[in-house]
Protein backbone atom coordinates (compact mmCIF):
# COMPACT_ATOMS: atom_id res chain seq x y z
CA UNK A 1 0.00 0.00 0.00
CA UNK A 2 1.39 3.78 -0.61
CA UNK A 3 1.38 6.46 1.56
CA UNK A 4 -1.90 7.51 -0.21
CA UNK A 5 -3.68 4.58 0.26
CA UNK A 6 -2.96 4.06 3.90
CA UNK A 7 -3.96 8.13 3.84
CA UNK A 8 -7.27 7.30 2.57
CA UNK A 9 -8.23 4.10 4.58
CA UNK A 10 -7.77 6.18 7.64
CA UNK A 11 -9.81 8.91 6.49
CA UNK A 12 -12.31 6.64 5.83
CA UNK A 13 -12.10 5.45 8.88
CA UNK A 14 -11.73 8.70 10.74
CA UNK A 15 -15.00 9.79 9.46
CA UNK A 16 -16.33 6.50 11.06
CA UNK A 17 -15.24 7.43 14.49
CA UNK A 18 -16.36 11.35 14.45
CA UNK A 19 -20.09 10.35 13.43
CA UNK A 20 -19.99 8.31 16.28
CA UNK A 21 -18.61 10.98 18.36
CA UNK A 22 -20.76 13.46 17.15
CA UNK A 23 -23.82 11.96 16.16
CA UNK A 24 -26.41 10.80 18.63
CA UNK A 25 -27.03 7.53 18.66
CA UNK A 26 -24.56 6.62 16.60
CA UNK A 27 -23.50 2.77 17.10
CA UNK A 28 -20.57 2.17 19.08
CA UNK A 29 -18.86 0.04 16.12
CA UNK A 30 -18.05 3.09 14.41
CA UNK A 31 -15.95 4.65 17.13
CA UNK A 32 -14.21 0.48 17.11
CA UNK A 33 -13.38 1.95 13.54
CA UNK A 34 -12.43 4.88 14.38
CA UNK A 35 -8.99 3.52 16.48
CA UNK A 36 -7.26 2.35 13.74
CA UNK A 37 -7.69 5.98 11.73
CA UNK A 38 -4.83 8.08 14.38
CA UNK A 39 -2.11 5.29 14.16
CA UNK A 40 -2.11 5.12 10.43
CA UNK A 41 -2.03 9.23 9.66
CA UNK A 42 0.64 9.09 12.36
CA UNK A 43 2.43 6.22 10.92
CA UNK A 44 2.15 8.16 7.34
CA UNK A 45 2.92 11.44 8.91
CA UNK A 46 6.79 10.18 10.06
CA UNK A 47 7.25 8.98 6.71
CA UNK A 48 6.39 12.46 6.01
CA UNK A 49 8.61 13.81 8.19
CA UNK A 50 11.84 11.20 6.79
CA UNK A 51 10.54 11.94 2.79
CA UNK A 52 10.13 16.20 3.17
CA UNK A 53 12.57 17.93 1.40
CA UNK A 54 11.85 21.11 3.61
CA UNK A 55 11.38 20.21 7.56
CA UNK A 56 10.68 23.91 8.21
CA UNK A 57 8.00 24.28 5.93
CA UNK A 58 6.33 20.92 6.69
CA UNK A 59 6.15 21.88 10.42
CA UNK A 60 5.18 25.48 9.70
CA UNK A 61 2.27 24.04 7.89
CA UNK A 62 1.23 21.78 10.96
CA UNK A 63 1.54 24.59 12.68
CA UNK A 64 -0.87 26.88 10.66
CA UNK A 65 -3.65 24.15 10.62
CA UNK A 66 -3.35 23.46 14.14
CA UNK A 67 -4.13 27.12 14.76
CA UNK A 68 -6.94 27.19 12.21
CA UNK A 69 -7.83 23.93 13.58
CA UNK A 70 -8.07 25.36 16.87
CA UNK A 71 -10.21 28.62 16.12
CA UNK A 72 -12.63 26.72 14.51
CA UNK A 73 -13.21 23.85 17.45
CA UNK A 74 -13.88 27.11 19.95
CA UNK A 75 -16.31 29.09 17.76
CA UNK A 76 -18.47 26.24 17.35
CA UNK A 77 -18.80 25.28 20.90
CA UNK A 78 -19.40 29.18 21.37
CA UNK A 79 -21.98 28.85 18.42
CA UNK A 80 -23.53 25.37 19.09
CA UNK A 81 -24.50 25.00 22.34
CA UNK A 82 -26.53 22.26 21.90
CA UNK A 83 -23.76 20.01 19.97
CA UNK A 84 -23.69 16.70 20.84
CA UNK A 85 -19.78 17.51 22.15
CA UNK A 86 -18.22 20.34 22.13
CA UNK A 87 -15.34 19.67 19.59
CA UNK A 88 -11.67 19.50 20.61
CA UNK A 89 -10.21 17.36 17.72
CA UNK A 90 -6.65 18.63 16.74
CA UNK A 91 -4.15 15.81 15.95
CA UNK A 92 -2.31 18.76 13.61
CA UNK A 93 -0.74 19.47 16.91
CA UNK A 94 -0.20 16.03 18.05
CA UNK A 95 2.23 15.57 14.52
CA UNK A 96 3.39 18.92 14.94
CA UNK A 97 4.82 18.26 18.37
CA UNK A 98 6.47 14.49 16.79
CA UNK A 99 7.69 16.31 14.41
CA UNK A 100 9.57 19.08 16.37
CA UNK A 101 11.30 16.35 18.71
CA UNK A 102 12.23 14.15 15.79
CA UNK A 103 13.86 17.31 14.28
CA UNK A 104 15.46 18.19 17.61
CA UNK A 105 16.74 15.25 18.09
CA UNK A 106 18.34 14.24 14.97
CA UNK A 107 20.16 17.54 15.10
CA UNK A 108 21.56 16.87 18.42
CA UNK A 109 22.47 13.63 17.33
CA UNK A 110 24.54 15.17 14.04
CA UNK A 111 21.58 13.90 11.24
CA UNK A 112 20.50 17.05 11.41
CA UNK A 113 21.16 21.12 11.46
CA UNK A 114 22.25 21.74 15.58
CA UNK A 115 21.72 25.13 15.38
CA UNK A 116 18.11 24.82 14.38
CA UNK A 117 17.68 21.83 16.39
CA UNK A 118 19.00 24.61 19.81
CA UNK A 119 16.45 27.22 18.15
CA UNK A 120 13.30 24.61 18.17
CA UNK A 121 14.38 23.16 21.30
CA UNK A 122 13.67 26.58 22.92
CA UNK A 123 10.34 27.41 21.33
CA UNK A 124 9.40 23.55 22.30
CA UNK A 125 10.22 24.87 26.22
CA UNK A 126 8.65 28.35 26.13
CA UNK A 127 5.86 26.85 24.45
CA UNK A 128 5.06 24.66 27.46
CA UNK A 129 5.56 26.77 29.76
CA UNK A 130 3.18 29.22 28.14
CA UNK A 131 0.58 26.85 27.84
CA UNK A 132 1.12 25.68 31.41
CA UNK A 133 0.01 29.46 31.97
CA UNK A 134 -2.40 29.98 30.18
CA UNK A 135 -4.50 26.57 29.40
CA UNK A 136 -5.39 27.02 33.26
CA UNK A 137 -6.67 30.73 32.99
CA UNK A 138 -8.95 29.93 29.52
CA UNK A 139 -10.80 26.62 31.25
CA UNK A 140 -11.18 29.30 34.72
CA UNK A 141 -11.67 32.31 32.51
CA UNK A 142 -14.17 30.19 29.80
CA UNK A 143 -16.30 27.86 32.23
CA UNK A 144 -18.83 27.63 30.00
CA UNK A 145 -17.38 26.69 27.10
CA UNK A 146 -15.78 23.26 27.29
CA UNK A 147 -12.82 23.20 25.23
CA UNK A 148 -11.83 26.59 26.08
CA UNK A 149 -7.95 24.49 26.29
CA UNK A 150 -7.73 23.84 22.51
CA UNK A 151 -6.72 27.04 21.43
CA UNK A 152 -3.72 28.08 23.84
CA UNK A 153 -2.90 24.47 23.32
CA UNK A 154 -2.75 25.16 19.83
CA UNK A 155 -0.96 28.74 19.68
CA UNK A 156 1.78 27.38 22.26
CA UNK A 157 1.66 23.49 20.87
CA UNK A 158 1.16 21.69 24.62
CA UNK A 159 3.11 18.42 25.17
CA UNK A 160 0.30 17.76 27.97
CA UNK A 161 -2.94 19.10 26.50
CA UNK A 162 -2.47 17.97 22.53
CA UNK A 163 -4.74 15.09 21.40
CA UNK A 164 -3.59 11.76 22.95
CA UNK A 165 -1.56 13.03 25.17
CA UNK A 166 2.43 12.41 26.02
CA UNK A 167 1.94 9.06 25.12
CA UNK A 168 1.13 9.58 21.25
CA UNK A 169 4.39 11.81 20.97
CA UNK A 170 5.98 8.72 22.62
CA UNK A 171 4.47 6.71 19.90
CA UNK A 172 5.19 8.84 16.86
CA UNK A 173 8.63 8.82 17.77
CA UNK A 174 8.43 4.85 17.96
CA UNK A 175 6.86 4.75 14.65
CA UNK A 176 9.68 6.95 13.38
CA UNK A 177 12.43 5.03 14.65
CA UNK A 178 11.20 1.44 13.83
CA UNK A 179 9.16 2.18 10.12
CA UNK A 180 11.97 0.95 8.21
CA UNK A 181 12.36 -2.94 9.85
CA UNK A 182 9.02 -4.38 10.40
CA UNK A 183 9.95 -6.44 12.78
CA UNK A 184 11.09 -4.18 15.44
CA UNK A 185 7.89 -1.78 13.89
CA UNK A 186 5.76 -5.14 14.48
CA UNK A 187 7.23 -6.05 18.41
CA UNK A 188 6.92 -2.38 19.51
CA UNK A 189 3.46 -1.57 17.77
CA UNK A 190 2.35 -4.46 19.67
CA UNK A 191 3.78 -4.00 23.12
CA UNK A 192 2.47 -0.11 23.08
CA UNK A 193 -1.06 -1.80 21.84
CA UNK A 194 -1.03 -3.52 25.50
CA UNK A 195 0.10 -0.87 27.25
CA UNK A 196 -2.52 1.21 26.26
CA UNK A 197 -4.77 -1.64 27.08
CA UNK A 198 -3.35 -2.41 30.43
CA UNK A 199 -3.92 1.35 31.24
CA UNK A 200 -7.30 1.48 30.60
CA UNK A 201 -7.79 -1.60 32.62
CA UNK A 202 -8.28 -5.07 31.53
CA UNK A 203 -11.68 -5.56 33.12
CA UNK A 204 -14.15 -8.07 31.59
CA UNK A 205 -14.58 -8.61 28.04
CA UNK A 206 -17.31 -6.33 27.75
CA UNK A 207 -15.60 -3.87 29.27
CA UNK A 208 -12.57 -3.79 26.42
CA UNK A 209 -15.94 -3.19 23.97
CA UNK A 210 -17.41 -0.88 25.32
CA UNK A 211 -14.91 1.61 27.95
CA UNK A 212 -11.72 0.89 27.31
CA UNK A 213 -11.70 0.09 23.60
CA UNK A 214 -8.57 2.17 22.15
CA UNK A 215 -6.57 -0.88 22.61
CA UNK A 216 -8.37 -1.88 18.95
CA UNK A 217 -5.65 0.39 17.59
CA UNK A 218 -3.48 -2.36 17.39
CA UNK A 219 -5.79 -3.64 14.15
CA UNK A 220 -3.84 -0.86 12.35
CA UNK A 221 -0.68 -2.86 12.29
CA UNK A 222 -1.30 -5.18 9.24
CA UNK A 223 -1.96 -1.91 7.30
CA UNK A 224 1.03 -0.39 8.69
CA UNK A 225 3.42 -3.58 7.52
CA UNK A 226 1.64 -3.55 3.71
CA UNK A 227 3.20 -0.20 3.18
CA UNK A 228 5.49 -0.41 0.02
CA UNK A 229 7.45 2.84 0.60
CA UNK A 230 5.82 4.72 -2.21
CA UNK A 231 4.12 8.14 -2.11
CA UNK A 232 1.07 6.97 -4.49
CA UNK A 233 -0.88 10.26 -5.73
CA UNK A 234 -0.37 12.27 -2.57
CA UNK A 235 -3.73 14.31 -2.65
CA UNK A 236 -1.87 16.40 0.13
CA UNK A 237 -4.61 19.50 0.18
CA UNK A 238 -7.80 16.77 0.57
CA UNK A 239 -6.17 15.45 4.10
CA UNK A 240 -5.58 18.86 5.17
CA UNK A 241 -8.52 20.69 4.21
CA UNK A 242 -10.87 17.23 4.67
CA UNK A 243 -10.05 17.05 8.50
CA UNK A 244 -11.17 20.13 9.78
CA UNK A 245 -14.31 20.22 7.09
CA UNK A 246 -15.96 17.01 7.69
CA UNK A 247 -15.22 17.75 11.65
CA UNK A 248 -17.14 21.03 11.85
CA UNK A 249 -19.87 19.92 9.49
CA UNK A 250 -20.81 16.62 11.74
CA UNK A 251 -20.66 18.64 14.64
CA UNK A 252 -23.23 21.43 13.42
CA UNK A 253 -25.15 18.36 12.59
CA UNK A 254 -25.08 16.95 15.68
CA UNK A 255 -26.81 19.36 17.62
CA UNK A 256 -29.88 18.86 15.56
CA UNK A 257 -29.54 15.37 14.03
CA UNK A 258 -29.27 11.41 15.79
CA UNK A 259 -29.50 8.61 15.37
CA UNK A 260 -32.62 6.18 15.81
Amino acid sequence: MTTTALKLLALALMFCDHIYEFIGGAPIWLTWLGRLSAPLFLFCMVWGVHYTHDRKHYLKGLYFWGVFMAVGDLLLAWLLPGAKTAPMNNIFVTFLLVGMVITIIEGFRGKGDRSEAKKLLWLLILAQVASIVLVPMAILGLPQIENAFVLPASVFPSLLFCEGGPIWILLGLMLYYTKENKRSLAISYLAFSLLVMAMGGFGTLQDLFYQNYQWLMVLSLPFMLCYNGEKGRGLKRLFYVFYPAHVFILCWLGSFVAFG
